[in-house]
């Protein structure tokens, strides 16, 4: 949960989630931000622009059944089941980006290309956001890195060797 003293970094310029208490929320009303989406998870209710209509309906199907089941009323949240769910969804989505790396360069637009029709409104949407320009950015780096070290980096990387 981010404490009232840092509330301002909800301001930033960066794709994240954050946690908030629901009583900060009139303090957050007043800052200036775009494209925020609320999830009050204490009514149940989506607030602001609904991104899910962008998404494959196969893949909005799996992660709302699978948050709703992590995320039961009355029970504690388990954060790495949250985490692993949304790995789950990228893994799907992106996890043969290796397939479009060429030398040392992500083909973005072979990525895309690639791409089932049925998903192709989430794709138009996410290839131009920020999250996904620092999504390609991170994926050069690290297949350079791992050309260097022989290592993956992180839970996506050393999953996605398996999506090949």
């Amino acid at each position: 949960m981010l404490p009232k003293s840092l509330l301002d970094y909800v301001c930033s310029p960066v794709p994240f989630v954050v946690g908030v208490l629901s009583i900060y929320r009139k303090i957050i009303d007043t800052m200036p931000m775009e494209e925020v989406v609320y999830v009050d998870l204490d009514h149940d209710k989506i607030i602001g622009e609904d991104d899910r209509k962008t998404f494959p309906e196969s893949d909005k199907k799996y992660m709302e059944k699978n948050l709703k089941t992590i995320i039961q009323k009355g029970k504690p949240i388990v954060k790495e089941q949250v985490a692993e769910a949304f790995l789950e969804f990228f893994l799907k989505n992106f996890g043969d980006y290796r397939k479009f790396m060429k030398n040392k360069e992500f083909d973005s637009a072979g990525f895309i290309k690639s791409r089932a029709k049925a998903s192709k409104k989430f794709y138009d949407v996410f290839q131009n956001s920020q999250m996904y320009e620092r999504w390609t950015f991170d994926r050069q780096e690290v297949h350079q890195q791992e050309k260097d070290n022989g290592t993956s980096t992180d839970a996506f990387e050393a999953k996605s060797l398996h999506y090949q």
